[in-house]
């Protein structure tokens, strides 16, 4: 038997043959599929487009189509396809509309609770009483198998770009939206009263500020702050006016400036890049996530979720400017700097990843567990790459006690990896602080186990 995929994207716009083929639900060769996807704005806006575009192509769908509700944050992706059989001239046809709804974490999962989505996009991770209830349904969400880490993120505060003030600590940025520093005098600025911008409370990006900035301080946000449902829109607001402040996801900073974040007073400001996002050393980094209940079974939601996690979609989560699952290797600048023999040769020779691992009483935690992963995943990746464990204490002195701390963390961190099929080599480090070293925080930056590969 012969069969033919035709992709007859032109000629069915220009005859209007598509819209009469998908309206014609009563045609028994059409195989009809939908797929439900709901939630965060942050993902459902940029990137979530491209990553069902692309699946769509790779689940070989001749033509692909997006049809805007008058709702800006609601659209459908048409995907159809054509198989003639040339033997006995007649065609299978099939077809999935997608629907993607984005107005904000929080409703993907009561669209889920309420069987109105297959899959809910998330800037944030599931509220403890979200799981819970979801998990009376779906047996997935208490296992913890219904979650899927999609790429990195981080909130930008942004300012307009010819505001002049570039860093400000977390306790200051609380104190601007809860309103207790009203005016961009007290901040070094020209005077002027301070507009506060905020996304609305289905988001789970104001749910991150909550929990990452105010909550820390026992703020509450003001309650003269303007809502938004779009990032975009919130952003684009910032940049129309040198007074207003805000927050959004890396990839709707738009032109605006950001700024540099200190966890506290004499602490350095951090700015959001791929590489302090990746390792989480910027404060306000994240994580996105998409939450598909394993009960329901659609073989194009697990389809999709396996795709937005492979390389293929890793490699979309950078066109949308976000941060990639996948560690990224970079060559750090040390001019000036008196660096140990071996740590001088990683350097000389070495990338190093955008992993930072830290050890809590000697502990492998769920971020240090993830960490591990993802090493092992960039390792799958590039097999020749050799990879390297250098220990960080923060003692100037570096002293017997300290070594052996170091020792021992980078022991327990290769043991783990060896269990992930890695084998990395360790080197001492020595003292080389990457924060104020004379604060708490600063001291807990600086005692750390970066990753290279050589």
């Amino acid at each position: 038997m012969i069969k033919l995929r035709v992709k007859l994207t032109l000629m069915l716009l220009m005859t209007g043959l598509l819209h009469s083929q998908v309206s014609a639900q009563q045609d028994a060769n059409w195989q009809v599929s939908q797929l439900r996807i709901h939630g965060s704005n942050t993902v459902g806006e940029k990137y979530a487009p491209l990553l069902i575009s692309e699946f769509l192509k790779k689940q070989g769908f001749a033509l692909i189509e997006t049809r805007q509700s008058n709702i800006a944050v609601e659209q459908t992706i048409l995907a159809t396809d054509i198989e003639i059989d040339i033997e006995t001239i007649s065609q299978a046809n099939r077809r999935i509309d997608v629907e993607l709804h984005a107005h904000g974490s929080s409703t993907g999962f009561k669209d889920l609770l309420a069987g109105k989505t297959d899959i809910a996009m998330s800037s944030r991770k599931i509220k403890p009483t979200e799981q819970q209830q979801l998990a009376a349904i779906y047996p997935s969400f208490a296992s913890g198998d219904a979650e899927h880490i999609i790429a990195y993120d981080a909130l930008a505060i942004v300012l307009h770009p010819d505001n002049p003030v570039e860093t400000l600590t977390l306790s200051q940025i609380a104190a601007i939206f809860s309103g207790e520093i009203a005016d961009w005098s007290e901040l070094g600025a020209e005077p002027g009263a301070i507009r506060v911008l905020a996304r609305d409370n289905n988001s789970g990006t104001f749910d991150t500020f909550k929990s990452l900035v105010l909550k820390q301080f026992d703020q509450s946000l003001i309650e003269s702050a303007e809502r938004f449902e779009s990032s975009k829109q919130l952003a684009d607001t910032v940049e129309s006016d040198s007074h207003a402040i805000g927050f959004v996801g890396i990839s709707h900073i738009g032109n605006n400036k950001v700024l540099s974040i200190a966890t506290e007073q004499g602490a350095s400001g951090i700015k959001p890049d791929k590489f302090t996002i990746g390792t989480e050393d910027y404060p306000l980094s994240r994580k996105l996530y998409l939450y598909w209940p394993t009960e329901i079974d659609l073989t194009a939601a697990q389809a999709f979720v396996e795709f937005a996690m492979s390389e293929s979609g890793q490699r979309l989560a950078k066109q949308a400017d976000l941060i990639s699952f996948f560690p990224t290797g970079s060559r750090p600048s040390f001019k000036g700097q008196q660096l140990l023999k071996p740590y001088a040769n990683l350097v000389t020779f070495g990338r190093r990843l955008s992993v930072m691992l830290r050890l809590e009483d000697n502990q492998v935690d769920a971020k240090v567990r993830r960490d591990l992963q993802r090493i092992a995943r960039y390792k799958e990746q590039n097999p020749h790459n050799r990879m390297v464990l250098a220990g960080f204490w923060d003692d100037p002195e570096f002293t017997e006690s300290s070594q052996q701390q170091v020792k021992q963390w980078m022991h327990l961190l290769k043991k783990e990896l060896i269990n992930y099929k890695v084998q990395p080599w360790e080197v001492q480090g020595g003292f080389l602080p990457i924060e104020n070293n004379d604060i708490a925080s600063g001291k807990a930056v600086n005692r750390r186990i970066e990753v290279w590969v050589l």
